[in-house]
């Protein structure tokens, strides 16, 4: 799995297939993507503890997951030396492969829930998508 778009030395980045439902993914990341990192680890830690809800729901496995991985965007950015209080989170999240159950009778053939996440932490500004001229 590529990331969605070239990273560069002052990107922090991280990214997991997650055992949780692409539609909750899809939902959480739209409300926090773009947003400065501070703020967006304190929604997710808000939803995490049903303390903070999005339209009524706490989605507090999907936030879960996503949190651990913030976590390990925050350890890597500072591997980089990067400062994450002025940095910028952008959040991709897109459909993880067609996984079934093989256990019992009765739950035999059916699916799992896996999403692919990735995390991407950049200072200020909009991410390129690699395909722009330079002049």
């Amino acid at each position: 799995m590529n990331y969605t778009f070239p990273i560069t030395k002052d990107m922090a980045c991280a990214k997991s297939m997650l055992p949780i439902s692409y539609k909750y993914t899809l939902f959480i990341s739209r409300n926090i993507n773009t947003l400065p990192y501070p703020k967006a680890k304190k929604i997710i830690e808000g939803m995490a503890s049903e303390k903070l809800a999005l339209k009524g729901k706490f989605y507090t496995k999907a936030s879960g997951h996503i949190l651990k991985l913030l976590e390990v965007l925050e350890s890597n950015a500072k591997a980089k030396n990067l400062d994450t209080e002025k940095m910028k989170l952008f959040i991709s999240t897109s459909k993880g492969p067609t996984m079934y159950r093989l256990r019992r009778k009765q739950m035999y053939g059916k699916q799992m829930r896996v999403c692919n996440v990735q995390v991407i932490l950049k200072k200020g500004g909009k991410v390129g998508t690699g395909k722009e001229v330079h002049k």
